[in-house]
């Protein structure tokens, strides 16, 4: 069974312009829930490393091969706990007034 996301409020348009992926296990997220999370940011998610790629979200175990391939594209990277300390919003944890059905949504995933 997949885990299941818990919904974080972040501000929006924190990650606004930004392309990034997630590598990793995100601890408490699904894959989904961790980059819908990010969407809410506004940040962009790639399908994979590429070019257009400015930041890598870190979660646990990321693969040493991937590790390496960014370092030497010498993109960014954040430790997931650390960027949602950056853009977390009011309330965090909680859903905002408006986002009673995105928490209904990510219950289904």
């Amino acid at each position: 069974m997949a885990k299941k996301g818990t919904l974080i409020s972040v501000k929006p348009g924190a990650l606004k312009g930004t392309s990034l992926i997630v590598t990793g296990d995100i601890p408490g997220q699904s894959r989904k829930s961790a980059q819908q999370i990010l969407i809410n940011a506004g940040a962009t998610i790639e399908k994979s490393l590429n070019k257009k790629v400015q930041l890598v979200v870190l979660g646990e175990k990321p693969g040493p091969d991937k590790l390496t391939k960014i370092e030497d594209m010498g993109i960014e990277t954040k430790e997931w706990d650390d960027l949602m300390e950056e853009i977390k919003g009011e309330g965090a944890n909680e859903p905002a007034a408006d986002d009673g059905w995105m928490m209904y949504f990510m219950s289904l995933v």
